[in-house]
């Protein structure tokens, strides 16, 4: 009876331990973690950038609702790339405003957000300026 009680513990225990997820939290935030500046497009002048994996890193930590901006571009001009929020650490909130997210960060608004397959797009919209950020993570 011992071993017919310890097989079944044995079994039990190899049940639950293959059947505990590795992956990730499908709760989890989409927006938590880093992202890759990819593109910005858009605006009067008709501006099309693009950058480089680690050029220009956002990165959302949820716990704290901070997004900090890390530009690492080497230029010998400053202002040769426009790459959107400068460099620095910023409070965030998500707002739901008819059926969509905006990003606030500090308080201003930054602009729509839109998941695309392992692609984050923020949109400024017309109002102000018009500029569409893509990151991928």
């Amino acid at each position: 009876m011992k071993s017919l009680f310890r097989a079944l513990s044995i079994f039990t225990i190899l049940i639950l331990v293959t059947n505990c997820s590795t992956g990730t939290d499908s709760n989890e935030d989409p927006i938590a973690g880093d992202w890759n500046l990819k593109t910005i497009t858009g605006g009067f002048g008709g501006v099309d950038n693009s950058f480089q994996n680690g050029e220009v890193l956002w990165t959302f930590n949820v716990d704290d609702s901070t997004l900090t901006v890390e530009v690492n571009i080497i230029s010998m001009v400053p202002t040769e790339r426009y790459y959107g929020l400068q460099a620095g650490t910023y409070s965030y909130e998500l707002i739901e405003e008819n059926e969509q997210t905006i990003l606030h960060a500090d308080g201003s608004r930054v602009g729509t957000l839109r998941f695309s397959e392992n692609d984050l797009l923020i949109d400024e919209g017309i109002a102000v300026d018009g500029f569409l950020y893509t990151f991928t993570d």
